[in-house]
């Protein structure tokens, strides 16, 4: 909400301006209403509320009733203060308490009012900012293009012929110029899967170390270079820097015992074996022990091989990476 508008314009275009404003009237819109609410409709409310919600105490039981209201059972009806904050009972038979509805009735056309006022300063300025932006990108390169597909080939064939269809033909203008791209679905499908392979990697890495990763020595270059190289010596290194910079909440503590077994010389008697056990939160810096260190995102994958059970669960961050290495060849 505190990017320039300027920006949001030169980066992500008039629609993204227009929205941000869309959500900014809703919420002045709102902080209106509830201003209203909150210091005239709501006292009101309470006021009834704790006149019609008042406890009734009666010393002698009379009858012809049932009791509910607790007058004729000789009970002291007591509510708490969300009865008188959120309840509002109102008694219509009474004259004096219809005069409780008039300032519902009367913000209503208050509410409607502001409603009108907000919308309609929105769409002015929508409308002018529309007009200008347009006006001062008349002259672009992006104004002046159309983009057709479902050309027939005839036309797509020859880009001539379509300048003469969309000029002299249908009398639209002058054409500068005309380029066919021609749709490659192969293409599109394999930029498309190998996107979602990386969305999927780094998500695997996002639930590994965070969000942003608070470790003050994480690297996110080095990460990526050792990501990308399939070698086994990058894989090594790549899972004891994962072992460091992983979240707390990914952390495994282990426990390594240690027996170190000492014989008495004093005398016969005393010979003996002493076990000592020694539990440590970290393991010593070897492959395997830094491997198991940490609890690494898995999935459930279809497998191949097996026959009694088509899946397998296997190591997030390894699967997607294969996947995405594959799908960037194929891309090239």
């Amino acid at each position: 909400m505190r990017t320039p508008e300027t920006h949001i314009l030169n980066t992500l275009g008039l629609d993204a301006v227009i929205f941000l404003r869309f959500y900014k009237m809703c919420m002045r819109l709102l902080l209106d209403i509830a201003f209203f609410s909150i210091a005239i409709i709501w006292p009101i409310n309470i006021v009834w509320s704790k006149t019609n919600l008042n406890p009734q105490t009666s010393s002698k039981p009379s009858g012809g009733g049932t009791g509910s209201d607790g007058g004729d059972l000789g009970i002291t009806l007591t509510y708490s203060v969300t009865d008188y904050l959120f309840n509002l009972t109102l008694d219509t038979n009474d004259p004096k308490q219809k005069w409780n509805l008039v300032p519902h009735i009367f913000f209503v056309y208050v509410f409607s009012g502001l409603a009108y006022y907000h919308i309609s300063k929105f769409s002015s300025r929508w409308a002018s900012l529309r007009w200008h932006f347009l006006m001062q990108s008349r002259h672009a390169l992006v104004s002046r293009t159309v983009m057709l597909t479902g050309v027939p080939r005839h036309l797509a064939r020859s880009p001539r012929e379509l300048e003469w269809f969309w000029g002299p033909g249908l009398q639209l203008g002058r054409v500068e110029k005309v380029r066919v791209c021609p749709f490659n679905t192969r293409l599109t499908s394999s930029a498309r899967a190998r996107a979602m392979y990386l969305v999927n990697l780094e998500h695997a890495y996002m639930q590994l170390l965070g969000n942003p990763c608070v470790h003050a020595e994480y690297d996110p270059e080095r990460l990526r270079v050792l990501a990308m190289d399939p070698q086994e010596s990058a894989r090594a290194e790549e899972r004891e820097l994962l072992a460091k910079w992983a979240k707390p909440s990914r952390r495994r503590k282990t426990t390594t015992r240690h027996r170190v077994v000492a014989e008495t010389e004093e005398s016969s008697s005393q010979c003996g074996v002493q076990e000592i056990e020694k539990a440590e939160d970290e393991q010593p810096p070897q492959a395997s022990a830094v491997a198991e260190s940490i609890k690494r995102p898995h999935i459930w994958v279809r497998s191949s091989t097996r026959v009694w059970w088509p899946w397998e669960r296997v190591d997030a961050i390894d699967y997607w990476r294969t996947k995405f290495l594959e799908a960037d060849i194929s891309f090239r």
